[in-house]
């Protein structure tokens, strides 16, 4: 049994209208993603002494999934706090912790939901904006979008790239260059911000092209606005870009874009995992 197979018991669930077991399934899941990510009795705990416990290792994990998926796309890490906090029971917690202690442990140790909390069972939604709110009673209602979130937080999981098939590529240093330093004369020269070079190393893997670096500009331009022109980047970077003159009023790469994004070629290469 593989965290594959607890990600397609779950679909077979969802199928049969079982969204509660789906979700019991896909919490297997994330449990066993995070102790893939952080076994058990060798990673140290961020937050006391000794090794990383089960909590810890699930919130970690699902955390910064979910501030990859909902916030922050171009997040260089799959790990860590999710900022996404609910005020339920007198205090503000975040999201992953609720999912944990309410949904995770009371139903692989309870064996159902306890009456603090519940699922609302409403195909409506499933493709749509996980929702979470809390009723005049004090329950804490989460919407069935959560279910396709629980999904592409497994299967996208850089962790679970041999599971399902899937390469992940990333930018790295090609000669162990100071990245604080790199990003600094960026920002000197270019009036760069962290936030868009991580745009345009997104938009290099997206290219996947060799030798972006000796390209000429209108190689570059043709590449980049085939990514635009395809909307595999987004509209809010878009205008983060056009903010500071490295895409023009209608999006197409300017030369200074151009040479940003060649000064990133030379310095990083694409890593396949």
């Amino acid at each position: 049994m593989s965290i594959k197979d607890r990600v397609e018991d779950a679909k077979v669930l969802l199928d049969g209208g079982r969204y509660v077991g789906a979700f019991a399934n896909l919490l297997v899941a994330i449990s066993a993603s995070s102790r893939k990510a952080f076994p058990k009795k060798v990673t140290k705990s961020n937050f006391q002494k000794g090794t990383m416990q089960d909590a810890e290792a699930f919130n970690y994990f699902l955390g910064g999934r979910l501030h990859k998926l909902l916030l922050n796309p171009l997040a260089q890490s799959d790990y860590g706090s999710s900022g996404i906090c609910i005020e339920f029971e007198g205090e503000q917690q975040q999201i992953e912790n609720i999912i944990y202690t309410h949904f995770r442990c009371s139903l692989i140790h309870e064996g159902r939901l306890l009456d603090n909390v519940d699922f609302v069972d409403s195909d409506s939604n499933l493709g749509g904006t996980p929702t979470a709110s809390v009723s005049q009673g004090g329950r804490l209602l989460l919407g069935t979008g959560w279910i396709n979130l629980a999904f592409q937080a497994v299967v996208y999981a850089q962790i679970n790239g041999d599971e399902f098939g899937i390469e992940h590529r990333y930018m790295k240093p090609k000669f162990n260059i100071d990245e604080v330093a790199f990003a600094n004369r960026l920002t000197l020269v270019y009036d760069m911000t962290p936030g868009r070079i991580e745009i345009f190393k997104d938009a290099i893997i997206r290219m996947a092209r060799t030798h972006i670096d000796k390209a000429s500009f209108d190689e570059v331009a043709l590449l980049f606005n085939g990514l635009v022109s395809r909307g595999e980047i987004s509209l809010g970077s878009l205008n983060g870009l056009q903010a500071k003159d490295l895409v023009d009023n209608q999006y197409r790469l300017t030369p200074k874009g151009g040479k940003v994004i060649q000064d990133i070629a030379r310095e990083y290469e694409i890593v396949v995992v």
